[in-house]
């Protein structure tokens, strides 16, 4: 009998060398929305956590921040829009990117819905690699990162951004802050954040406290606040597996972020024994590119059998038809892997202190302590080449299908395989 794994919708891939008696799949938990996704927002709206009702906030230009293609959108930006317009006909959205590509259309009619039409021109792409992004400096954290924000935001009286709470793999949390630093943040501003992930252990998913990454993002609405007068408010959701709201909250950034992991915990740690072989998918988004589905890769070292011999294999799988997805990554790839795991680790502490880390070396910097705990396969049926050359250049193994992968294993990786085929929002953790 073959096992069947999905990478994405309607895309599968077969095995007949798995057996599925000696296969365990971990997933998130399974909950139902407890009431339409309507009344979980009114109810959020109602209850302000460590703040005012939104309609008891005074503002005469709102913006409100929504995610890129790269993340799961908020479903209910136009409802949103039609509580601000009980106020005011100026409302900006702001599409907060970071260092992404400005996403397609499609991205946009799917966040605006039926009010596409009403609200196209009055949206803004922040990225990095949007050349009309501008950015002015607004203050500076404790730990000294100099925070740049896009200047069209700072024309605004009140943000409110709405993300969807997930694990991320170095920032602890999606949503709350994120979409200030990195969304709507510098290059330079995006890259010191990003360098406080080197060499430390509680930069990681879950870990919100002591978090360097973490604690420096939630620095930021205090210096909007303070340095330019500028209300921020946060209404993020934790979805289920079927992507649906389960828990909306309303209210000040950190406290409601907050309250929504705690949530957000329940549902996306998986208690499991550890196995030598775990096959990881990065789905939805994630599976667009290689670089963005890493994530998984990450969130699956958590289950394998440290100093296991033969070493611990985790499979990763996706369709990755963007290739690589960032050519930076692919540079400093080729130049760190294969390296000394303590010479990379130098390396990258040297390039932090010197100002010339980039964003795209905090992968690095997970990979790197990641590659300790297990190896790395990977398989795509529908990769480019440039994917499968960059990867065999670091004898790491390619294939288009996944018996290819399996059959070059030892028997006794395959008598406990652990399959997580929702990588990027599963966070599996050993018992032991």
């Amino acid at each position: 009998m073959a096992v069947r794994i999905s990478y994405e919708e309607h895309k599968f891939l077969e095995s007949q060398i798995l057996e599925p008696g000696r296969t365990r799949w971990i997933e998130p938990k399974e909950i139902l929305p407890p009431k339409t996704m309507d009344q979980l927002l009114e109810e959020a709206l109602n209850n302000p956590i460590d703040s005012k009702r939104l309609d008891e906030e005074g503002f005469k230009s709102p913006a409100i921040v929504v995610s890129d293609n790269m993340r799961l959108p908020s479903p209910y930006v136009p409802q949103l829009l039609r509580k601000l317009e009980e106020k005011t006909d100026d409302i900006k959205i702001i599409i907060a990117g970071g260092t992404h590509v400005v996403p397609p259309d499609e991205h946009l009619k799917r966040v605006l819905g039926d009010l596409f039409s009403t609200y196209q021109k009055s949206v803004v792409y922040s990225s990095t690699r949007n050349s009309s992004s501008n950015y002015e400096f607004v203050g500076e954290t404790t730990r000294k990162t100099r925070v740049e924000l896009d200047v069209k935001l700072l024309d605004r009286d009140f943000i409110i951004s709405t993300l969807c709470i997930r694990p991320h793999y170095f920032a602890g949390w999606e949503g709350g802050a994120k979409a200030l630093l990195p969304g709507c943040s510098s290059f330079n501003t995006i890259a010191r954040n990003h360098s406080y992930v080197v060499g430390n252990p509680n930069a990681r998913e879950l870990i919100m406290e002591g978090n360097p990454v973490r604690d420096d993002i939630n620095e930021v609405p205090g210096l909007l606040e303070r340095g330019r007068g500028i209300s921020y408010r946060i209404v993020d959701f934790v979805p289920n597996q079927a992507d649906e709201p389960v828990l909306i909250n309303y209210g000040q950034p950190i406290s409601t972020h907050s309250k929504l992991t705690e949530f957000g915990r329940e549902v996306y740690e998986v208690r499991a024994e550890q196995a030598p072989l775990v096959i990881v998918v990065a789905d939805g988004a994630h599976g667009q590119n290689f670089y963005q589905g890493l994530k998984a890769f990450s969130h699956a070292s958590n289950i394998v059998k440290p100093s296991a011999e033969p070493k611990p294999r985790i499979i990763l799988i996706g369709g990755f038809k963007g290739g690589v997805g960032n050519k930076t990554f692919e540079q400093e790839f080729e130049t760190y892997m294969g390296m000394d795991s303590d010479q990379v680790m130098q390396d990258l502490k040297r390039r932090a202190k010197e100002g010339t880390f980039n964003e795209t070396l905090q992968k690095i910097n997970r990979l790197t302590m990641d590659f300790s705990r297990a190896d790395m396969m990977v398989v795509s049926p529908e990769a480019p080449a440039e994917l499968k050359t960059m990867l065999e250049k670091k004898d790491i193994f390619f294939s288009r299908e996944l018996d290819d992968a399996l059959s070059t294993l030892e028997r006794s990786f395959l008598s406990d395989v652990i399959v997580v085929p929702k990588g990027p929002s599963t966070v599996p953790m050993s018992t032991s």
